[in-house]
């Protein structure tokens, strides 16, 4: 065999084996995120995830759950953590759902303006029980970028004085 056809069949043989050598046959490519449980043994730990930048979702007895895909499992190794695979976080949508419409994530997840609404007509038909309130602004209304909002949230209770304060 010519060196250049040498060279030529060894590079063709390394680009189809790099990103299994990346990333693993039984690895998803790393764009994909996941929950990642991450073992800590203490509340420091938890913090310095924090303040690194991860995405630390919720605390676990003796770990936590980090948002991320393999890159984010791979910076922890480096720093020591073991993390391992929990769960997917984009699920697949259930087809048979019954209401579900196109403006919900998920198969029932509501968009803002339709969770809004909702509220809305909940505490317009229910005017003696429900009373809407805006509790804040969203974080992307306190930076002032698009697609920010209020939130809100809606009081259920039989009203006196007092009540939903």
């Amino acid at each position: 065999m010519r060196p250049r056809s040498l060279l030529t069949t060894a590079f063709a043989i390394a680009s189809l084996l790099l990103p299994v050598a990346l990333y693993g046959s039984a690895q998803a490519a790393p764009s994909e995120p996941f929950v990642w449980r991450v073992p800590v043994s203490s509340g420091a730990q938890v913090h310095d995830l924090e303040r690194a930048g991860f995405d630390v979702a919720e605390p676990d007895s003796g770990a936590v759950f980090v948002i991320g895909d393999a890159n984010v499992a791979n910076r922890l190794r480096r720093l020591g953590y073991q993390p391992s695979k929990f769960d997917t976080v984009y699920k697949e949508i259930d087809s048979r759902a019954a209401d579900v419409s196109a403006a919900t994530f998920y198969g029932g997840y509501r968009t803002v303006a339709e969770h809004e609404a909702h509220l809305s007509q909940v505490a317009s038909a229910h005017a003696d029980l429900a009373t809407v309130y805006d509790i804040g602004d969203s974080w992307r209304k306190t930076k002032g970028l698009s697609g920010g909002h209020d939130i809100k949230a809606i009081c259920l209770t039989k009203k006196k004085a007092g009540d939903c304060a």
